[in-house]
């Protein structure tokens, strides 16, 4: 069938009814809109929390947390955004797509975690008894349990589970448990995406789990189970929910496309048409419209699965306790008539699901709600999402192997812990030890030298004149070697600075002791020296540096000081070249 023909016969329909039963203009709001609270200025940056869903053709985020008046979460800002109909999460641009989608709804908020959620036909669950075993062993037992109802490919999906609580079978403890896994491909898809994208993401969970975040969080005020089924467009997802958690899962085909599947001709697996159809006018009217018997036949179908989900669940897990209240939202949320119909087959039990509304909930907000029911569609579930953390949440981006090895690295840190405080306790009583030592030292060496002070003689000029003769003596012998052995030293000192290419031709020196000149007032010392003949035997363009830096050399010395070149001269002998010097130096 051709677009046009459907497009046709869809406007048709819509004509009927708008003649018949006009829609409110709360159903004609923008698909592209946006809400924001003005409590999100006073909001807590630590625990803002960005709920994404992309599903088939939209993406609805929320953004929520708590202020400084409030203790709960609140929501504090949505958005639903239409995905192109040339894209889809496998094009090459969608993450560019979403990045600037994400920036766009974020703006200044980009710290918020950002938490999402798989699709439950992608996702299995089923709440099962172990025995009461170790820890360390309820891993496999969940496993082997839960493979029991479903096949699972450890390579192919992620498996994790959550420990309920303790219950009595037959008069022994076991242990409630509640095992669940996601597909790894739909997992790494999601993981990629926000990645690519520049906005990690903090948890990953699936919907069953973000609806149970409404119970923690007084939204569904109710303290028994309950049914929400979420009429979507091409399925309807059943949920069994409780404050404990998820109770059952069950995903069926009929969705509000086959509802309407027999007012209007249609070809059901021609998504490009079937999502320009705006199923929520199609289906506002109520049971006096004629349209109503046409759909009657599929919506009962659809209502009397919701109820066998029920009461499986009651007679499974809820020990035979009813269900109390079913919960609509969905496609089907403008439709009386089939509210109408699942009120007369589940008497005084069925509402439809609004976490916006409520007193305590739109003083709160103070924003404007999801008036169309394909945005309130996306929007419920992305605020499911937002309320999400790794404490009461799901999340397989963390894991009960995750978990065992943050429990591993703490036992680790603990023990690394443990051996730095007895190290540091042993470095106490070290210290202590030296200290109460170091006291007993000083108490022997104060005793020492109370014995020293009976036995030492008594100081007077004698000793003093005696020890003042000694060290006369003693100045007077280090004088004699020195003058002694002075004329080899400074021999010996000259040789050992002349390199191979400067030969000493003569030295005179006067080693003796300086002279005293002057009078009384004014005392001077003639000072030794000594004259040195040498000659430069080396290349002629090298000898006058050759001759510099031996001069400096000697000036280095110790022995000599105030080094004057009196004298040199070029001689050529034999074709030679050689440079006879003269220096006149002052010994110290």
């Amino acid at each position: 069938m051709s677009d046009s023909s459907l497009l046709n016969s869809t406007e048709r329909l819509l004509n009927s009814i708008r003649k018949s039963t006009p829609a409110p203009a709360e159903n004609m709001a923008p698909t592209n809109f946006a809400e924001q609270s003005v409590s999100i200025e006073h909001a807590q940056k630590k625990s803002m929390c960005a709920g994404i869903l992309i599903d088939e053709g939209f993406i609805a985020m929320v953004l929520s947390g708590t202020t400084r008046a409030s203790q709960t979460r609140e929501l504090l800002k949505w958005s639903y955004v239409m995905i192109p109909e040339s894209m889809n999460p496998g094009h090459v641009r969608f993450a560019a797509f979403l990045k600037n989608t994400l920036e766009d709804f974020l703006g200044r908020f980009r710290h918020a975690q950002i938490w999402t959620a798989v699709d439950t036909k992608y996702f299995k669950l089923r709440n099962i008894i172990i025995p009461d075993i170790p820890e360390s062993k309820t891993a496999n037992a969940a496993i082997w349990e839960f493979k029991k109802e479903f096949e699972i490919l450890p390579d192919q999906e992620i498996f994790d589970y959550q420990i309920k609580g303790d219950i009595q079978v037959d008069g022994i403890k076991k242990k409630k448990v509640v095992a669940f896994s996601a597909e790894k491909d739909q997992i790494s898809l999601l993981i990629s995406l926000f990645s690519k994208a520049g906005f990690p993401l903090a948890g990953i969970t699936a919907l069953p789990f973000a609806f149970c975040n409404f119970f923690s969080n007084g939204i569904i005020p109710n303290k028994a189970p309950v049914v929400l089924t979420n009429v979507s467009r091409y399925y309807s997802n059943i949920l069994c929910l409780s404050p404990t958690g998820v109770l059952l899962v069950r995903n069926i085909k009929t969705g509000a496309l086959s509802l309407i599947e027999d007012l209007i001709e249609m070809d059901m697996e021609n998504k490009e048409q079937n999502n320009r159809i705006d199923i929520s006018e199609i289906l506002n009217f109520d049971t006096l419209n004629p349209l109503f018997d046409k759909m009657s036949p599929s919506s009962d179908r659809l209502i009397s699965k919701i109820v066998r989900t029920g009461d499986y669940c009651s007679n499974n897990f809820t020990a035979n306790a009813p269900m109390e209240e079913f919960l609509f939202f969905g496609e089907t949320d403008n439709c009386e008539a089939f509210i109408a119909s699942a009120r007369e087959q589940i008497p005084n039990k069925v509402s439809l699901f609004n976490p916006f509304e409520g007193d305590d909930i739109s003083s709160s907000l103070k924003i404007n709600p999801p008036l169309n029911p394909s945005q309130r569609n996306g929007i419920i579930p992305a605020y499911a999402i937002s309320l999400s953390s790794n404490e009461d949440t799901p999340n397989f981006l963390y894991t009960y192997e995750h978990k065992k090895i943050e429990a591993k690295q703490r036992k680790i840190n603990s023990a690394i812990m443990g051996i730095c405080a007895a190290s540091l306790l042993v470095c106490l009583a070290l210290g202590f030890w030296l200290s109460a030592l170091e006291k007993e030292q000083i108490q022997r060496i104060a005793q020492i030298d109370l014995q020293i002070a009976k036995y030492t003689p008594t100081v007077n000029q004698d000793m003093i004149n005696t020890q003042i003769l000694e060290a006369r003596k003693k100045a007077a012998v280090i004088k004699k070697y020195t003058t002694d052995y002075l004329c080899l030293a400074v021999i010996n000192e000259i040789c050992s600075k002349t390199p191979d290419s400067i030969s000493i031709i003569s030295l005179d020196a006067d080693f003796r002791s300086p002279l005293e000149t002057g009078d009384n007032n004014k005392k001077a010392f003639q000072k030794r020296s000594m004259v040195l003949n040498g000659v430069v035997k080396t290349d002629h363009t090298s000898m006058e540096s050759m001759l510099t830096g031996y001069i400096i050399k000697l000036g280095d010395s110790p022995f000599f000081q105030d080094i004057v070149l009196k004298d040199k001269k070029l001689e050529t002998e034999n074709n030679e070249s050689h440079l006879i010097f003269t220096a006149v130096m002052e010994m110290i």
